[in-house]
């Protein structure tokens, strides 16, 4: 009668361990389905905003590559008023200001690098934020996946493997008392 009354206390142990176990599993997927909701709008703003700083550097490249082309041209009028001389500017220099078409595509081909450079750190940077939003989320419900089934195994082992050998023994040292 006491082993019986002790392997349904044993049963009922098991019922409200796994009942507490799966209430925290339902807390556990709540709670992640919240950070995730909660990083995806961070995530989301963190792109925004670096779309927006990347589009103001591409027009600040712009500004600055059209002050270039007025420089350019500014140098090429002096050199022309000048007779093709100008102080100041090296061989390597005068042999580009001679010719316009050189000059200016120096100065288009340096603007186009510049734009390619930050175009495909904006793409780094967006790849990057959404791998990571990626892997935070499925890491939490990975660790998550693991956690559970670690303890449903503990509490499985527990009721069903060490509670059970102990009661078989009772039930045994029992039955040589009778």
């Amino acid at each position: 009668a006491v082993v019986q009354t002790l392997k349904d206390a044993n049963a009922a142990l098991y019922e409200k361990l796994m009942d507490l176990e799966m209430g925290a599993a339902e807390r556990y997927v709540e709670t992640i389905s919240a950070f995730e909701t909660a990083y995806d709008g961070l995530s989301k703003h963190t792109l925004e905003s670096s779309t927006n700083f990347f589009q103001r550097l591409r027009d600040l490249e712009s500004a600055y590559h059209e002050r270039l082309l007025a420089a350019g041209a500014e140098v090429l009028e002096k050199m022309s008023a000048n007779g093709g001389e100008m102080e100041g500017l090296s061989e390597e220099g005068k042999m580009v200001a001679q010719d316009k078409d050189t000059l200016f595509g120096a100065l288009n081909t340096a603007h186009d690098a510049r734009i390619t450079r930050l175009d495909a750190k904006e793409d780094e940077v967006r790849i990057s934020e959404e791998r990571l939003f990626g892997k935070i989320v499925l890491k939490a419900l990975d660790e998550e996946y693991l956690r559970n089934r670690t303890r449903v195994t503990e509490i499985w082992n527990l009721v069903n493997v060490v509670q059970a050998e102990e009661l078989a023994k009772l039930g045994a040292s029992n039955r040589d008392e009778e």
